[in-house]
């Protein structure tokens, strides 16, 4: 095993903050449309779960991907689907909840 250099971590995270973006613009478009980028998130609350606890859901759901690739040496069946791709979602997932978090706790209203 080959540590990471400080070097080597940095670029990681730029290139996974960089795809994470470029991943976030081509869902929104699909899933949420241009009025509101967390409406499909918001569909969970149809099941009694609030939106941000269905997002931690999902969050759970790729982290099991990344401990089961991780057991299994790196070895994936679902091929379109790489663990840099899972990371870039999870950072995607993250800047989610922190947005419907701000406006659950937002009391300005």
């Amino acid at each position: 095993m080959k540590k990471m250099t400080n070097k080597n971590a940095l670029a990681l995270q730029d290139a996974i903050m960089k795809q994470a973006r470029a991943i976030v613009l081509n869902k929104r478009a699909d899933y949420s449309g241009p009025s509101d980028p967390f409406r499909n998130f918001r569909k969970s609350e149809l099941f009694g779960v609030e939106s941000w606890r269905g997002v931690l859901i999902r969050m759970t759901d790729k982290m099991s991907r990344i401990e089961s690739i991780m057991e299994a040496g790196g070895v994936i069946h679902v091929t379109d689907e790489k663990l840099f791709d899972v990371f870039c979602d999870l950072v995607n997932y993250s800047c989610i909840l922190a947005g419907l978090c701000e406006e659950e706790l937002d009391d300005s209203d």
